[in-house]
């Protein structure tokens, strides 16, 4: 009998149909940008990455998804102040760091681990899923 999880966002509720699936997160925008952060930061985060992958081949016998969610510039309690001043200033702090200069928000952090943990997602395994509306994609 396989367990069912429950994750509460805001007016849904989602299941993760099976124990069989572990997240990890981190910020991808201090990893890929050897100026910003310290080396020991840089590196904990690149070994959070190697971390799941190796986790994802190792446990792929026992029926078990590894995945690690890396979420750009989120909007958290820490940017109200960035946001209370309008999307004209959003857009021109975040603009250096991602094409869409928008926050991504914790809901949409959410949605893609539900998903990661959805019969959908059965053949992602060992990767890492990066939420940061092109940021990467543009360095």
């Amino acid at each position: 009998r396989r367990a069912r999880h429950r994750w509460d966002l805001g007016n849904r509720r989602s299941h993760c149909p099976r124990f069989g699936t572990i997240g990890c997160a981190r910020n991808p925008r201090r990893s890929s940008r050897r100026s910003r952060g310290s080396p020991g930061y840089i590196v904990a985060k690149h070994g959070v990455l190697g971390l799941t992958r190796q986790a994802a081949v190792q446990s792929v016998g026992d029926r078990i998804r590894v995945n690690a969610v890396s979420p750009g510039p989120t909007r958290t309690e820490i940017s109200d102040a960035l946001v209370a001043q309008g999307s004209e200033v959003v857009r021109a702090a975040l603009g250096s760091l991602n094409p869409t200069g928008k926050f991504v928000t914790v809901e949409q952090v959410a949605q893609a681990v539900v998903y990661l943990c959805s019969d959908a997602a059965s053949m992602i395994n060992g990767q890492d899923i990066v939420l940061d509306g092109g940021q990467l994609a543009s360095l």
